[in-house]
């Protein structure tokens, strides 16, 4: 099924699910008449001179339930225009009156009461069909806000608005564009499950108390940049399909758990309390570019499917890593981590020659701020991954073959077993080959030129004895052979000594001494993280 033929379905879902609730018509709202006396807005686009008789009529209408602190401070903290809070005059009543008659009248309705500062009234609009555009940018909204469950046909402008006593659009449908920029929510909001459609602006946007965009559903392009959360900005199990939370500062916690995103930028945000995305997903592209996580940041569980950039983030507190999951290589150059930063049961993503490039930087930085934390064994982890890319780069073939040696025979200076091994093998494999070329034909196990020649690859094996300090060792070996082996003289047809036996211990001396320096580093690294 294509993107458009999907679209269409969930219009169509859409429109049934907002039939079963019982929609009711804007018009049949006596708040939706006050917020447009002077006329509706049915063009395609908005008429300004028509938006601002209604603002200025609703904000005077609305200036009833305002106490003196809270109008001074519309006017001088959020620039809301003085006239605009001037109180209604008795000659404004009556044209008030007279241009909503008729549509009052035909629904039997009366003008809202707005209440007074100690009770503002609650704007009722749940379940209301919003037909035409609602532009309400700098309206002010003194008691509580109900929009739950409405649906909004065309556009929906609240920029600038002012909402004192809460806002509750749970349950929403914006089927357009929805516009919140610079609007001040001076109490709990609430857009629990709410369905976004078309593009959604928070840009600038204050939240003063907690807000919940929990399950809600962005299926076009959302941004909150610049926005301000000063209490609990709970985003979990919310669907977005591209946000922007850009130079957003979030002042207590931020939730973001089990959250589903296309695409998200978070360049420059500030979390001072905890920013928790355990079990978000990441389809795309993930951004944390320069942000600042004051508090804990918790991202256990994770899916970062595409790309994830955390350039210069700074982590200041406990950071969990635990269990995320990358597609590629995450970008964490010239960032800092506390101590306290865990990375348990994470499913690096293998280096692949196409990407390798990029997977040495990211690697070595993440290398290199596990350095600077004082986590050896995360260092560790980083160090193995960035010598796995390196191997697909353009370096010198002795460098190639060097990184893969260390890799395969020590895992990176992991592993104390593989090297233990491979030095306890080669011990065997030329104690073998040495008794048996010395003396074809008479060398058994157990007897005492088996015990000579055991020394003798036990020297190479450790180092000392070998025969490339004494290349005559092997020939007065074998001479000794009568007395080793209780016979009279050397066994007939006895072949000379051949060159590449001595060649084959200073072999085993070398390789020896590489098993045992791989030995030595699993050790100092094992005791480094203890």
């Amino acid at each position: 099924m294509d993107d458009q033929q999907q679209r269409v379905n969930e219009e169509d879902s859409g429109e049934a699910a907002e039939g079963q609730r019982n929609l009711k018509p804007a018009n049949s709202n006596p708040w939706y008449i006050l917020a447009t006396v002077h006329g509706e807005q049915d063009g395609e686009y908005f008429d300004k001179e028509l938006h601002q008789k209604n603002r200025r009529t609703w904000n005077r209408w609305m200036s009833a339930a305002l106490n003196e602190g809270t109008r001074t401070a519309l006017i001088e903290k959020h620039g809301v225009d003085p006239g605009d809070l001037r109180p209604v005059a008795q000659h404004d009543l009556g044209e008030i009156e007279q241009l909503t008659a008729e549509r009052l009248a035909f629904k039997e309705l009366a003008l809202p009461d707005p209440g007074n500062p100690g009770e503002p009234a609650v704007i009722d609009f749940e379940l209301v069909d919003f037909a035409q555009h609602l532009i309400s940018d700098g309206f002010v909204f003194p008691g509580k806000a109900r929009f739950y469950g409405a649906t909004f046909r065309n556009q929906a402008r609240f920029d600038g608005a002012t909402f004192s006593k809460g806002a509750a659009f749970d349950g929403a449908t914006f089927r357009d564009v929805a516009l919140f920029g610079g609007a001040t929510f001076r109490n709990h909001a609430g857009f629990l499950g709410a369905t976004f459609r078309g593009s959604t602006h928070f840009e600038g946007a204050t939240f003063r108390d907690v807000v919940v965009f929990e399950d809600a559903t962005f299926e076009s392009s959302a941004t909150f940049y610049g926005a301000t959360f000063r209490d609990a900005a709970l985003f979990a199990g919310a669907t977005f399909r591209g946000v922007g939370f850009q130079y957003a500062i979030f002042m207590d916690r931020a939730v973001f758990g089990d959250a589903t995103f296309r695409s998200a930028t978070f360049d420059g945000a500030t979390f001072r309390n905890e920013g928790a995305f355990h079990g978000a997903s990441f389809t795309i592209r993930a951004r944390f570019d320069r942000a600042i996580f004051r508090g804990g940041a918790w991202f256990s569980g994770a899916t970062f499917k595409g790309s994830a950039g955390f350039g210069h983030v700074t982590f200041a507190s406990t950071t969990s890593f635990d269990e995320a999951r990358f597609g590629e290589s995450p970008d964490f150059r010239d960032a800092r981590f506390p101590f306290s930063t865990t990375w348990r049961r994470v499913p690096w993503p293998p280096p692949r020659r196409r990407t390798a490039a990029s997977d040495v930087e990211h690697y070595a930085s993440l290398r290199h701020a596990m350095d600077v934390a004082k986590r050896p064994d995360a260092e560790l982890v980083f160090f193995v991954l960035e010598m796995q890319a390196r191997r697909y780069t353009d370096i010198p073939l002795l460098q190639k073959l060097a990184i893969n040696i260390h890799l395969g025979l020590a895992d990176g200076g992991r592993s104390l077993g593989r090297p233990a091994l491979a030095w306890l093998l080669a011990f065997v494999l030329a104690f073998l080959v040495e008794g048996v070329t010395l003396a074809p034909g008479v060398f058994a196990i157990p007897s005492p030129l088996a015990f000579e020649v055991m020394r003798l690859s036990l020297g190479s094996a450790i180092i000392i004895g070998a025969p490339m300090f004494d290349p005559r060792k092997l020939e007065q070996l074998r001479l000794s052979l009568p007395h080793l082996t209780g016979q009279p003289e050397l066994p007939a047809g006895l072949s000379p000594l051949p060159d590449w036996l001595q060649l084959l211990g200073v072999a085993h001396a070398g390789f020896s001494a590489l098993c045992l320096f791989l030995m030595a580093l699993a050790i100092r690294n094992w005791l480094r993280l203890r």
